[in-house]
């Protein structure tokens, strides 16, 4: 019956069979006619059988070749298309068999097309532990064709005919042939991606947890890894024809003391044009090169190591011995192990320079005005013995260093206990996580005042307290905050405005009397809350607050339910940011007309208040730094500029230029000889610029602004990508005013000039944002501060 069926299947089976049913159904119509509707002779009969016979001899030819060819001939081509298909194609049927196997999954899982037909695919294909979850799986498919894997492309492990378990890709579809539900399964080895990735992983994480020669080590080979390159080469620029590298792997084994000239290398044209590839005959690019040649080189990448300056100081770069396909992103990749490199190469140079200025660095240590305190921690990280202490030690704590150098801390100062200065030193000796110590009072028998203290160990162990006493600043800044929460507990009306109406601050008595929420006032423009008699009269007060700078009138004011409320108005121009506001003091004089030379001189006390407490602000801005003072400035102008461009509300707007004026305000807390040094910083000194930032967080924290300016001041270094400081937040964890901040801070920090070193320029502020964007600065932010520039024209006024 098999080899019936199977003659059957071919041409000439299929010609003969449809010549029998022809012929059978020819002779059936000849016989019922005559014999049962007209009579017929014998010799008619014979001509009926000869013509049922050539009809039968025409029509089956041209059934082949018009139907059953066709047939043959779609089925050579999916049997083509299944056999060279890249991808394993497996089909299975109503009974979860293989029914068809091609070639590429022969070479996949190792078995032949013999051996796998006729399989049931759930014991042959997935891994023992997942063989239930297939067998129920493909019940449920059975029934209605449906899966949790079909109509999908999933990510599974899948099992060679070795044993051996390996990562695929698999989509399958549904096929319903005969009443019953057949599955096709497309199934891709994603082996060597998988390995791509894991190498890319390594090769992040030797970006974040390596430093110096490790770093270097851990990245060519990574680098190595994920690039499938034969040879990677991080190195760095001796002199303009000299490249000495600090770390390369060849053929999987790390090489020393590697050193080539420049010229005529791809190397050169990556150190003087930038990112270069050579996908592939980067010998005959550059016959020059005899260490391409000796390695068999067909391809390169590399990609420039710049300093903070832009200049060139170092290769990275890739060579393969075939045809290089690059990964995804693979430029942005290696710019970025790059721009880490170049920190690295200028770290070991900055060492090197501190090893040779260490009389420098001691003439700094005894002359800051910070105090210093170096200690000999125990095995135990419980005692603390100083070691060295400068002379703003003895200043401030009154003592001769002879006097405290071999004894414990608690010995000289009987009262760092209660303080909780001792608990920060035993965290700080067992974790090495740099602590701030914010502001707190200390007293013993002999001194007492307010210290605020930072806490590093170096990488000898010891523990270093910087700190000063603030005394005076946290007076200052009580009184500042007292006189901030006196704005908002006052029951009169404070609006800080500019020219045109704009609110630029408002009480909480401004926008409660009035029946709207602080937003809504915030938007409204003041004009719009003047009742129309005393609208006209807008015009004449404006000029003559321009030119007396102060005035005092009665108004009325319009509330958010049409009431009218009838008001005494003081307004002063101010100066804030280097630009002119209007401060109003506003008080409703509906019920109190009979007092009103009482009120109006609470009223004037009140506004005396805010003026001091305004001064107060100045005065505390510039009073370690005048450079600071003009540097915020110019960050809220840029910054406010880049909000507007990106068509952020008003409110918004005036809230980062607000909190562009004090930014900075933390370095109050750092030593004016560093802020004003020349020359590169020391670790010590870098990390006590570094905590402007919170410093300046604390000390504004706790003011009620309409904006967050606190948070403003705390994130504007924070960067997308974790790399920034105080707290090393990310992408949407940083407010978007500080991402905009960080921009405008940016540009001006590389622009401008400095005390201690002349500005690089606009041109290198916007390379280096351009550099920095999506990365570390916010991509929105950094375009719209391009277009002000380049398109707009945009310049920092004085």
């Amino acid at each position: 019956m098999k080899k019936l069926l199977a003659f059957l299947n071919t041409a000439l089976g299929v010609m003969l069979a449809v010549s029998l049913l022809i012929a059978a159904f020819e002779l059936l119509i000849m016989w019922a006619i005559p014999y049962v509707l007209i009579p017929m002779n014998i010799q008619n009969v014979h001509w009926e059988i000869i013509d049922a016979a050539l009809l039968t001899l025409l029509v089956a030819p041209a059934l082949y070749f018009l139907v059953f060819r066709r047939i043959l001939e779609d089925e050579e081509r999916f049997r083509q298309t299944l056999a060279t298909a890249p991808n394993a194609i497996v089909i299975v049927d109503g009974q979860g068999r293989i029914t068809d196997w091609n070639l590429a999954a022969q070479q996949m899982f190792g078995y032949s097309h013999e051996e796998a037909v006729g399989q049931l695919m759930h014991h042959l294909l997935p891994p023992q532990r997942y063989r239930d979850d297939a067998v129920r799986g493909f019940a449920h498919f059975q029934e209605s064709g449906e899966g949790p894997v079909v109509g999908k492309t999933t990510e599974i492990a899948a099992l060679r005919r070795d044993g051996s378990e390996f990562p695929v890709e698999l989509s399958i579809s549904a096929v319903k042939l005969q009443g019953r539900w057949h599955a096709i399964g497309i199934i891709h080895d994603i082996s060597e991606r998988r390995q791509a990735e894991a190498a890319f992983q390594t090769l992040v994480a030797s970006l974040a947890q390596n430093i110096g020669a490790e770093f270097f080590r851990e990245t060519v080979r990574s680098l190595s890894a994920w690039l499938g390159a034969e040879c990677v080469i991080a190195g760095e620029l001796v002199d303009e024809n000299r490249v000495r590298a600090l770390a390369m792997q060849l053929d999987g084994q790390a090489v020393e003391h590697y050193e080539y000239a420049l010229p005529g290398t791809p190397c050169n044209n990556v150190a003087s044009k930038g990112y270069c590839e050579y996908p592939e005959g980067v010998c005959q690019l550059f016959p020059a090169d005899k260490d391409l040649a000796d390695m068999g080189a067909e391809a390169y990448v590399g990609t420039p190591v710049r300093n903070k300056n832009g200049k060139a100081i170092g290769v990275l770069c890739a060579i393969s011995r075939r045809k290089l396909a690059l990964p995804a992103k693979a430029r942005e990749v290696m710019e970025m192990i790059a721009a880490r490199a170049g920190m690295e190469i200028e770290r070991k140079r900055m060492v090197d320079v501190l090893h040779r200025s260490e009389e420098r660095f001691h003439h700094l240590f005894e002359n800051m005005n910070s105090a210093v305190a170096v200690y000999q921690p125990d095995a135990a990280c419980e005692v603390f013995t100083f070691k060295a202490a400068n002379h703003a030690l003895e200043r401030i704590e009154r003592v001769k260093r002879e006097e405290v150098l071999g004894r414990s801390v608690e010995d000289v100062f009987p009262g760092v206990r209660a303080f909780g200065l001792l608990e920060v030193f035993r965290r700080v000796c067992r974790s090495g996580e740099a602590e701030h110590f914010p502001p707190a009072f200390y007293r013993d028998e002999r001194i007492s005042g307010w210290r605020d203290n930072y806490v590093y160990r170096l990488g000898s162990g010891e523990i270093v307290a910087v700190y000063d006493d603030v005394t005076e600043r946290k007076e200052a800044e009580d009184e500042l905050r007292l006189r901030a929460q006196l704005l908002n507990s006052t029951a009169d009306s404070i609006f800080v405005h500019d020219f045109d109406g704009n609110f630029v601050y408002l009480n909480e008595a401004a926008w409660k009397t009035r029946g709207y929420t602080r937003d809504e006032l915030m938007t409204i423009n003041l004009h719009v809350l003047d009742v129309p008699e005393y609208g006209k009269l807008i015009e004449g007060r404006i000029r003559e607050l321009m030119e007396k700078g102060f005035g005092a009138f009665e108004s009325a004011h319009r509330r958010k339910d049409g009431s009218v409320m009838p008001i005494e108005v003081n307004v002063h121009i101010i100066e804030s940011g280097g630009r002119k506001l209007v401060l109003s003091m506003v008080r409703d004089i509906t019920e109190r007309k009979e007092a009103e030379q009482k009120k109006l001189e609470a009223g004037i006390r009140i506004k005396d208040a805010l003026e001091n407490a305004i001064g107060a602000i100045a005065a505390t801005l510039e009073q370690r730094d005048p450079y600071t003072a003009g540097h915020q400035r110019r960050v809220a102008q840029l910054a406010a500029a880049i909000a507007e461009e990106m068509g952020l509300a008003r409110e918004v707007i005036e809230g980062i230029h607000f909190g562009g004026l004090i930014h900075d305000l933390g370095k109050i807390s750092v030593p004016a000889e560093i802020l004003g040094k020349p020359g590169r910083l020391s670790d010590i000194e870098l990390g006590l610029i570094k905590v402007h930032a919170e410093a300046g967080y604390r000390i504004v924290k706790d003011i009620a602004f309409p904006w967050p300016v606190a948070d403003m001041v705390r994130q504007h270094h924070e960067r997308l990508d974790g790399s920034g400081y105080p707290q090393g937040l990310k992408g949407e964890q940083i407010v978007l005013e500080a991402r905009i901040m960080a921009v405008a801070d940016v540009v001006e920090a590389m622009s401008a000039n400095r005390p201690y070193r002349p500005g690089f320029g606009m041109d290198a502020a916007l390379e280096e944002i351009t550099r920095a964007r999506g990365t570390q600065l916010d991509p929105v932010a950094v375009d719209a501060c391009l277009r002000l520039i380049r398109e707009k024209g945009f310049v920092f006024t004085k």
